[in-house]
């Protein structure tokens, strides 16, 4: 593979953990007209495609682009032959692949990244690696910088997932997780406790937008800030099993205070993941 920096969810198809395990890697299952992209996370979307004359075409974005970047919605592909590799633990020798690389270039062994170009190839193997756990709409990944914020607790990431978009309550996996990328994962009932333990809660609004935010802060200046929509009082985060930290804040007071419940039926809040 060979991306851009405008190609981050292509860069994040597959995740090596390091040591001696092995590389997690996207699964992208074909059937007729049908692709079944299945991340490392068990995140999986499903796009339709037409492939002729060395030209795919999807109904969606192959992958969803970063920063100045264009989505993918067609681009050129060349059947092959691996001969002489491997990576990741993984013997490619022999085994069929297909490239599909930038529709501007003529063929993909010359792949220039600082112009935007890109190519990747797609390995036949003998059986899908990962279990399609939940369907996701748009970008999958989180490629954001993370930093601890008290004492032996994880790195909590810079920004919330997806640019701040709400998600609904879900016990039985870890949104954070699915979406992000196995690195990430939902923050823990003590952790909370620990991070709010650590920071003060405060509120804020600005004059020019009216934007009413709850903030936190530490002793380091650290701080995250949490926006409440018009004709709402409250906004949260989610953390592992369901439960959730609630700010809720008071306009004519000026205030705003945070409660960690598991009292979250019907609520639909942010994710703010961390990583160990």
């Amino acid at each position: 593979m060979q991306a851009p920096k405008q190609m981050q969810e292509l860069i994040r198809t597959h995740y090596d953990r390091g040591g001696d395990e092995e590389m997690l890697i996207t699964d992208l299952i074909f059937d007729g007209t049908t692709l079944k992209m299945v991340f490392p996370s068990g995140a999986y979307r499903i796009i339709h495609y037409v492939m002729e004359n060395g030209v795919a075409r999807f109904d969606r974005p192959l992958f969803y682009a970063s920063y100045d970047g264009e989505d993918v919605l067609t681009c050129k592909y060349r059947y092959e032959t691996i001969k002489n590799f491997s990576y990741g633990g993984i013997n490619f020798d022999g085994m069929r692949s297909v490239t599909f690389y930038d529709p501007s270039l003529s063929n993909p062994d010359n792949v220039k990244i600082d112009r935007g170009e890109w190519r990747f190839n797609i390995v036949e193997m003998a059986a899908p690696t990962n279990e399609a756990l939940y369907q996701i709409e748009g970008r999958y990944g989180h490629n954001v910088s993370a930093d601890p914020r008290y004492p032996d607790g994880p790195s909590w990431s810079w920004g919330f997932l997806r640019d701040g978009e709400l998600f609904p309550r879900e016990t039985s996996l870890d949104l954070a997780t699915i979406y992000g990328g196995p690195q990430w994962r939902l923050p823990t009932w003590d952790e909370a406790v620990a991070l709010l333990s650590s920071h003060s809660v405060n509120y804020a609004r600005f004059a020019d937008t009216g934007r009413v935010c709850a903030y936190i802060e530490n002793a380091d200046k650290q701080q995250a800030a949490f926006d409440v929509k018009d004709g709402s009082s409250e906004v949260g985060f989610w953390l592992a099993g369901g439960a959730a930290v609630i700010f809720t804040v008071d306009r004519d007071a000026h205030t705003a205070s945070a409660l960690i419940t598991e009292d979250t039926s019907g609520k639909e809040l942010l994710i703010w993941p961390v990583k160990d």
